[in-house]
């Protein structure tokens, strides 16, 4: 079990295809502490295309990927103690290999 501090907020995120719209379930998101990348989490995304977990009030690195699109990353991610937020995160299928 990997300890991120004591829990600030929730992070609540949507992960979705950027073309459809529908969730994108095979989808993992990767949380690490932004002063310590080996110190992080790893979360699969529910059926329902949703993260809801508790973070730590530190800035976080927010990576997101999925077989078959591009990874996202978002850095500087901040939720504030007793508080939860929600990222939008829009997946962009790769070009088909011919």
């Amino acid at each position: 079990m990997v300890n991120l501090g004591e829990p600030g907020g929730i992070l609540k995120a949507s992960v979705v295809d950027e073309e459809t719209g529908e969730p994108v379930t095979t989808a993992r998101c990767r949380l690490s502490l932004m002063q310590d990348a080996n110190t992080y989490i790893s979360l699969s995304v529910r059926t329902e295309g949703g993260i809801d977990t508790p973070v730590p009030p530190l800035p976080l690195d927010m990576a997101v990927t999925a077989p078959g699109y591009e990874d996202v990353r978002l850095t500087d991610v901040l939720i504030e103690r007793r508080r939860s937020n929600t990222v939008a995160i829009k997946l962009r299928r790769l070009p088909a290999v011919r």
